[in-house]
């Protein structure tokens, strides 16, 4: 815990320093519940019996050839925030820090192919360490904003990760290669550039259903 508060005290006099926290009775304010946070999450790791900390920050797909991680004729390049290693040593999960809301996000969902980052980590983990079993990821939700939730993905078979992440980086690609990019009239009400479309977007992607150029992406609606 002091090691920890050490480290709080160190991050908050830089965001000082660079003129990050704003109103000063605000910014006493979010320091208390940063350290409340944090203090939390820290107690719940130390709680757990079932798994351990491997690694922090964990880089993949860097360029320097010692952790590449491919997906086909892709290459993957990310950092996972914490690797775990189970009680035995037999198995690794990924843990990926949320700060933000986690309103409409369920265990084992890809929210149809737009929710990735736990498939991309999985597939990740099982190449940097083939030696070790790689069958869960996991958000955890650390703050108050989140809920304090923890929202896993553990898929049956590897070849459930395959099948998404084949399915939505191939319907990606195509439209790269093919510079189409159709506007489907989907998840409007969360798009950052609904005054480029106007109104009645959605009433307009539904009637492109049946387009042929749009198929692929109202396929990816039925993804979990």
């Amino acid at each position: 815990q002091k090691a920890l508060g050490e480290e709080m005290e160190k991050a908050f006099r830089r965001f000082e320093r660079e003129g990050v926290p704003g109103a000063p009775a605000l910014w006493a304010w979010e320091k208390d519940q940063m350290a409340r946070d944090l203090a939390a999450v820290f107690e719940d790791v130390l709680r757990d019996g079932q798994w351990t900390p491997l690694d922090f920050e964990v880089p993949f797909g860097d360029g320097k050839g010692k952790n590449d991680v491919a997906f086909d004729a892709f290459r993957l390049q990310g950092r996972m925030d914490r690797v775990d290693v189970s009680k035995d040593g037999s198995r690794l999960r990924v843990v990926d820090y949320k700060s933000g809301n986690s309103t409409g996000v369920a265990k084992n969902s890809v929210k149809a192919g737009t929710k990735l980052q736990l498939p991309f980590y999985l597939w990740a983990l099982q190449n940097l360490f083939p030696e070790k079993q790689a069958k869960e990821a996991l958000y955890d939700y650390i703050t108050r904003k989140g809920g304090y939730r923890q929202v896993s993905f553990t898929p049956e078979t590897p070849d459930q990760i395959r099948n998404i992440l084949s399915q939505v980086l191939t319907t990606v690609d195509g439209s790269v290669e093919n510079g189409s990019f159709p506007a489907v009239g989907r998840e409007c009400e969360y798009c950052d550039y609904q005054k480029l479309c106007g109104t009645g977007m959605k009433a307009r992607g539904e009637r492109k259903q049946d387009d042929e150029k749009a198929k692929e992406y109202y396929q990816l609606k039925e993804m979990p």
